[in-house]
């Protein structure tokens, strides 16, 4: 099949379960605060959440050396990105996908280290990413390090929807403590207002990853300019 398709259909397979996964993450959410559900109902749908959560967090990790990959065989970005590259890039992305499903299952003393860290990573590739289609864009048509058009909207895109991951992590950074007083026998309206104001306010950024998910995939199908 080549090294292009092989790396295509993966790539095609982690963006399906980004999106497909977090559709099943939002449902849940939804679920579990259902105040016709009993408290142990409700725990066993936001642990359902939970482990559904690792989909789309190590789908987005893939789609980075994926991508790159991908870019420099058919389109000709990063002229220097050899096979060496290619795969120092890949086993920091393996590592780092690993890290983040141990950190599901709890890191210890190792936990907000990593968790800053992790932010830390993210926060840089939005700017590197952002920067690079910006300068781009300024370099006007076939010029900079990402001649296509099409492709400085996707890497822009792509950039915007980490940000958007940042977005939901700072939103989420209480969901602990209130998902805990959701999951009481004795829970009342006032355990679960404040885990509905939270999950509406995750309702921007989560729809913005959607649609830049669905755009992302016109972009690389059609190619339209």
């Amino acid at each position: 099949m080549g090294a292009y398709n092989t790396l295509k259909v993966i790539h095609i397979l982690s963006i399906a379960t980004w999106l497909g996964v977090d559709l099943g993450v939002f449902a849940c959410s939804s679920i579990a605060r259902s105040r016709t559900l009993s408290a142990e109902a409700r725990g066993q749908f936001l642990s359902l959440l939970g482990r559904l959560d690792l989909g789309p967090r190590v789908s987005l990790i893939a789609t980075i050396p994926l991508g790159l990959s991908l870019a420099h065989l058919s389109w000709g970005v990063a002229p220097g990105f050899g096979a060496v590259t290619g795969w120092i890039v890949a086993l920091l992305c393996v590592g780092w996908a690993l890290l983040v499903v141990r950190q599901h299952h709890g890191l210890g003393r190792l936990a907000r280290p990593f968790m800053i860290v992790d932010t830390t990573v993210r926060v840089g590739l939005v700017v590197a990413l952002a920067a690079t289609s910006i300068a781009s864009f300024a370099h006007g048509p076939d010029g900079g390090p990402v001649p296509a058009l099409w492709l400085r909207w996707k890497v822009l895109l792509f950039a915007g929807m980490i940000a958007c991951g940042l977005w939901i992590r700072f939103a989420m950074r209480d969901a602990g403590p209130l998902f805990g007083a959701m999951l009481k026998a004795d829970a009342t309206e006032v355990d679960f207002e404040p885990v509905d104001r939270m999950i509406r306010s995750l309702y921007p950024p989560v729809f913005a990853i959607w649609l830049g998910i669905i755009v992302c995939i016109l972009l690389a199908t059609t190619k339209p300019f």
